[in-house]
């Protein structure tokens, strides 16, 4: 048997010397601590909670995790188009882009316009608002 060649000049050591206890966590922890504490998220809609959340996990497999500040910015995007649009049509599209593999949530596939039924805000009529 030949023994493995190494070159006693330039071997590292393997072990760590770090013992800081306050290693801050992997983006994927982090992301979990944020939609637990998250004000904006949990003033959401179940529905949109539970669409979050699935496309959180999607995004995982696809190895594109999200960090702390991203995580943030999603959950406002979809607060404000939920505002926009309801709640079923935010759903639906975060269903069909994950559906379709795509990489983001492609807003500009939400009508335009007014905002969906359900909303409860009063529609625009000519010379006042119906309600």
């Amino acid at each position: 048997r030949i023994p493995p060649y190494t070159n006693d000049t330039n071997t590292k050591s393997n072990t760590n010397t770090n013992t800081n206890k306050d290693i801050p966590p992997t983006p994927l922890k982090r992301g979990e601590d944020i939609l637990e504490t998250d004000e904006t998220f949990r003033g959401l809609p179940s529905k949109i909670q539970c669409a979050l959340k699935d496309w959180i996990e999607y995004k995982k497999e696809k190895r594109q995790a999200y960090k702390a500040r991203g995580l943030k910015s999603l959950i406002a995007q979809v607060s404000g188009q939920v505002d926009r649009h309801g709640e079923d049509a935010v759903v639906a599209l975060i269903a069909e882009c994950m559906a379709s593999n795509w990489q983001g949530i492609i807003w500009d596939r939400l009508p335009r316009g007014e905002p969906s039924a359900g909303t409860n805000e009063p529609k625009r009529v000519a010379g006042g608002f119906e309600i």
